[in-house]
């Protein structure tokens, strides 16, 4: 036979010998993808968590079924090429588990309303994220001789996985920024590397030597790539200029307490300013780089009102017209004597978008009701009692690749503002934020996350001096208004204190 022959010869052998457990699987990611679209509330997260140690088990039994490891192993007495064998491997695991993932995975995201065209991106991130694990599985499975020795190997690269922060700091202290081309190659290297030992396991069949080479690629997977991180200044410049900006550092009452003012004007009237992904470093006079923590991942700097519809009666929030925001973080009192004395200066790092209104997201007053725009979901919950009044209780689940977002909440309150509008009476309410919580939903493969945020949002018809008669008979005919702020202008910035 060919070696394209024996490929597909071992292949169909492993896909009928593994069917059963494979059927299992679908019809699990089935259920999981079933329960994001019907039922996204009901933690189907749970479901998925258990759906990757089950996948790796899989993928593990399909590689030693023919064991590159064991000395009886049949396959090594057929005339079969050591590289086509473990090539029908990674093709099994293609076809009988990603494919269905991807299938599913894109069964659960399309009820979001996402883009067309993000949906590949999407499923090409959900496909690396599976294949890493099984590319992890299929290894360790190479150099271990049954399930049971796997099962131990597995805990123990996952728990040295969650140590590597507490062991080697330093790794996950100061990453190492790269640009897209050599965040690229560095991203391609992880996979390569573990099906590299995969195939030199099946075709030296040396425990000792390809355990060796395993744990080298292990220690490089745990230590050395999850430090490295792509470099923000990879970013498209802005159309027009945004950040004729400054940030000014000041010392509050705590002596370890700092407050750091940002200018940014450029806006037009209606618009608001946000950043985003923000980071701060101290560099001292000998070019010493310091990351500094608890610094607030998204901050609003101008807030214009909201208005809905010509000449209607409105009450909202009242407009924010500064160009400027302050937010405070903790910092050593050495540390910031430094910065003030000149001796270091504090970096401030972020993203910078300017973001219009878009009132073009309606929800009726039915317990139930859904709504989906642009990856995210907002479900109607009903209204209920609260200890200042009425309260309407909404669920975003919003679609992200990102799965590493430091508080993704704050961000996805912000991006909101909800509007109770009766066209009738020619009215307006917006709602004041009550009660929040937050949870992320996990589809059925990696790679993409859904953040879960549920706020009850209070009736207060009776603001700044204004009052609308909010009753029954108005709320039967009103319906809820969410209104999306978009950026259409985005900028990194890195402002110097």
């Amino acid at each position: 036979m060919t070696w394209g022959a024996q490929v597909a010869h071992v292949a169909r052998k492993d896909l009928l010998h593994a069917r059963w457990s494979l059927l299992a699987y679908c019809a699990a990611i089935s259920f999981v993808a079933f329960s994001i679209v019907h039922w996204p509330s009901s933690g189907s997260g749970f479901w998925t968590v258990l759906l990757i140690p089950l996948v790796m088990i899989i993928a593990a039994s399909i590689v030693q079924a023919d064991s590159p490891s064991r000395v009886d192993a049949f396959w090594a007495t057929s005339p079969l090429s050591p590289s086509a064998v473990a090539a029908a491997k990674l093709v099994v695991a293609g076809v009988g588990i990603i494919l269905p993932g991807l299938i599913a995975q894109f069964i659960a995201i399309q009820a979001f309303d996402i883009p067309l065209d993000t949906i590949p991106e999407l499923l090409w991130n959900s496909a690396l994220g599976q294949a890493g694990l099984l590319l992890i599985a299929m290894a360790i499975a190479a150099l271990t001789r049954d399930l049971r020795a796997f099962i131990v190997v597995l805990v123990v690269y996952f728990v040295a996985l969650q140590l590597t922060p507490v062991l080697v700091p330093w790794s996950q202290k100061s990453p190492v920024e790269l640009g897209a081309a050599a965040f690229l190659v560095v991203s391609l290297l992880s996979p390569l590397a573990i099906t590299a030992v995969l195939f030199y396991q099946y075709r030296s069949r040396n425990l000792r030597l390809g355990r060796i080479l395993g744990i080298v690629v292990g220690v490089l997977l745990t230590v050395a790539f999850p430090s490295m991180t792509r470099s923000s200044a990879d970013a498209a410049p802005a159309s027009r200029g945004i950040t004729a900006a400054h940030a000014v550092v000041e010392r509050r009452g705590n002596p370890q307490s700092v407050q750091l003012f940002v200018d940014i004007p450029g806006k037009k009237p209606g618009e608001r300013a946000v950043m985003s992904d923000m980071r701060v470093t101290m560099i001292g006079t000998r070019s010493h780089t310091d990351s500094l923590s608890n610094i607030p991942s998204f901050s609003i700097i101008s807030q214009p009102q909201l208005k809905i519809g010509r000449d209607a009666t409105w009450l909202g929030h009242p407009e924010s017209p500064s160009d400027s925001t302050a937010f405070g973080f903790n910092i050593a009192a050495a540390k910031l004597d430094a910065v003030l004395d000149g001796r270091a200066k504090l970096v401030l790092q972020g993203l910078v978008s300017v973001e219009s209104q878009h009132a073009d997201i309606t929800l009726p007053l039915d317990s139930g009701a859904t709504a989906s725009a642009n990856g995210t979901r907002f479900i109607y919950n009903g209204m209920g009692e609260g200890s200042n009044g009425r309260e309407l209780n909404v669920a975003l689940f919003t679609l992200s690749r990102a799965s590493n977002d430091r508080n993704p909440f704050n961000e996805q309150r912000a991006r909101y503002r909800f509007v109770l509008v009766n066209d009738a009476h020619n009215e307006a309410l917006e709602l004041a934020e009550g009660s929040t919580g937050g949870g992320t939903v996990m589809p059925p493969m990696p790679g993409v996350l859904l953040y879960l945020l549920s706020m009850k949002l209070r009736v207060d018809s009776d603001r700044f001096g204004q009052k609308i008669s909010v009753d029954d008979a108005w709320l039967r005919g009103a319906h809820l208004v969410v209104v999306v702020w978009r950026a259409h202008l985005g900028e990194r910035v890195a402002l110097n204190s």
